[in-house]
């Protein structure tokens, strides 16, 4: 009988555990998926700032600015992309991308909505992030209690 009470407290306590791992691992991964997101959001400012001045001062340096920017915007919405695995944020990302790819020429109209976009993705990842962090809270005292 003792030996089947330890046997269940160890197997509840080893599934807290590995309950904790997976959640220590997807807030992990979504601190990555933020940090990225918003680098995308700077780099979509200083692209947006760069164009604006160049359009007015129509200085060389600017448009190099502007493709630094523009190479920076392109290589962190595909890193997005790469990093979402929940499938509503990866179409997010993804129209995003997209929208990242109708920088062509500095005298280009940008996308209205591209940093409201990205700022909407960020909220949504955070906001998903809270209700992981929750639900694991959840199952870490209902392991307390079981224990």
């Amino acid at each position: 009988m003792l030996a089947a009470l330890v046997a269940g407290a160890f197997t509840i306590l080893l599934l807290a555990v590995t309950a904790e791992r997976n959640s220590v691992r997807l807030a992990h991964h979504s601190e990555q998926v933020l940090a990225v997101a918003q680098r995308l959001g700077r780099e979509i400012h200083d692209l947006e700032s760069s164009q604006r001045a160049w359009v007015v001062t129509r200085d060389a340096q600017l448009l190099a600015d502007w493709r630094a920017a523009r190479r920076g915007a392109q290589a962190a919405a595909t890193e997005l992309v790469r990093l979402t695995q929940v499938p509503e944020h990866r179409a997010g990302a993804r129209e995003i991308a997209t929208a990242v790819e109708g920088y062509v020429l500095p005298a280009a109209a940008p996308p209205r909505d591209l940093r409201a976009r990205v700022d909407a993705f960020i909220a949504n990842e955070e906001g998903f992030v809270q209700q992981r962090e929750l639900r694991s809270a959840r199952q870490a005292r209902t392991a307390r209690v079981a224990a």
